[in-house]
């Protein structure tokens, strides 16, 4: 398998695009078939309606049964695909993946967007992941802090 990946959302087709979206082109040879693939996709940002999306369109292609029950690989092309359909805006018109016989190219563009994800983090920047504090006080409670669950250090047993 070849994949190659380029970010083209500088190109004038793509420039407008709003900072949550990014374009990528992806060339792909299949290894199995010797078949080429190449096409432009187009992510947006997931916000936390489509999170929710995403858990309930895997829950739907599981057939409903619990995780820990399916093929570890099955469960996480389920993952992979119920991400995918919330979060590809443009997909070439190849792009079919139930039609698919091996998952590497749903497993590249999935790569990709979580990369492009990956971008918004506060950690990847630098930041904390959660703001430390928002307008009404500390750790966007209205003011109210969190309660303490675990003290600093806890003492040595008494028979240690």
């Amino acid at each position: 398998m070849t994949t190659k990946v380029v970010d083209v959302s500088k190109t004038e087709e793509y420039q407008n695009l709003p900072p949550t979206q990014r374009a990528y082109h992806f060339s792909y040879t299949d290894s199995e078939s010797g078949l080429d693939y190449s096409g432009v996709f187009v992510f947006r940002r997931l916000n936390v309606g489509d999170m929710r999306g995403v858990a309930v369109r895997t829950a739907e292609l599981n057939g409903g049964m619990p995780q820990q029950s399916l093929d570890r690989h099955i469960a996480v092309l389920n993952e992979w695909l119920a991400s995918l359909e919330h979060a590809i805006v443009k997909a070439p018109e190849w792009w079919k993946p139930n039609d698919f016989y091996t998952a590497d190219i749903i497993g590249q563009v999935y790569a990709k967007f979580e990369e492009f994800e990956a971008t918004f983090r506060g950690a990847v920047r630098g930041r904390p992941s959660a703001p430390a504090q928002d307008s009404e006080g500390a750790g966007g409670h209205g003011g109210a802090s969190a309660p303490q669950v675990v003290d600093a250090e806890v003492p040595p047993a008494a028979n240690a």
